[in-house]
């Protein structure tokens, strides 16, 4: 097991779990990051390798370990993620992994997270992510009220931007474009505020007036470049 630059889904390197033959899974100990009771969101993305460039199933396991009150350990394993069938041709193709570390309200004694499957082909793995959202939510966005002003707002595809008081969500004013354009957008740059590899929810609330149909579709739509990219994704 070791980090690999052969392929990467984000980043120039992965982890790598090589001469396998049999099951040998990529395994994390979160023992001493989590707490009993608690449920955490995760995310991660595997890659195969056969011998013959065939696809093979993959799973992600939980092996959790409670001591009982006369002092028995019993280990518990439970398919969280999977199976799911990953392609093993040379040329890499990333599967995404997701769902909940349930941590059970118990004297935990060991956690682990398995990905597994695969057998006898390397495995690749990257990207993984296990949330803890016990804690209040902070919001990255220290403008997004409008309440002093436009902040770093702007965007494209408008005929002004401005705050106005004659429309808000809550307190008293909002953000304005108006003479929208296809495919105009009021943004802000949130490069400063973020981090690679970690995962974000977005909200906002929107209206749209001077509709000919009386409704719209509104988007919220993030751009971003990675990697030296040459041009712009959409996810």
């Amino acid at each position: 097991m070791s980090a690999s630059t052969a392929r990467a889904h984000g980043g120039t390197q992965s982890l790598l779990v090589g001469n396998r033959t049999g099951n040998s899974p990529a395994v994390a100990d979160i023992t001493t990051l989590i707490k009993a009771g608690t449920n955490y969101p995760f995310s991660l993305w595997a890659s195969l390798l056969s011998a013959d460039g065939s696809a093979k199933s993959v799973n992600v396991t939980q092996a959790t370990s409670c001591r009982a009150a006369d002092g028995s350990v019993s280990t518990s394993y439970n398919w969280i993620a999977g199976p799911t069938s990953v392609p093993g041709g040379t040329t890499a193709s990333w599967v995404q992994f997701s769902g909940t570390v349930a941590v059970p309200n118990c004297t935990l004694t060991q956690l682990q997270v398995f990905v597994e499957g695969g057998a006898g082909s390397s495995l690749f793995v990257d990207d993984v992510q296990i949330l803890d959202n016990s804690g209040s939510p902070v919001n990255l966005i220290t403008d997004g009220t409008f309440e002093s002003g436009q902040g770093a707002w702007g965007g494209w595809g408008f005929g002004t931007l401005a705050p106005v008081s004659t429309s808000a969500h809550s307190g008293a004013q909002s953000l304005k474009g108006t003479g929208m354009q296809a495919n105009g957008a009021l943004s802000r740059d949130i490069l400063a505020l973020v981090a690679p590899g970690k995962r974000y929810q977005a909200t906002a609330w929107v209206s749209v007036g001077n509709v000919a149909a009386g409704s719209e579709q509104v988007r919220l739509q993030t751009v971003q470049r990675c990697n030296g990219a040459a041009g712009d994704s959409y996810p």
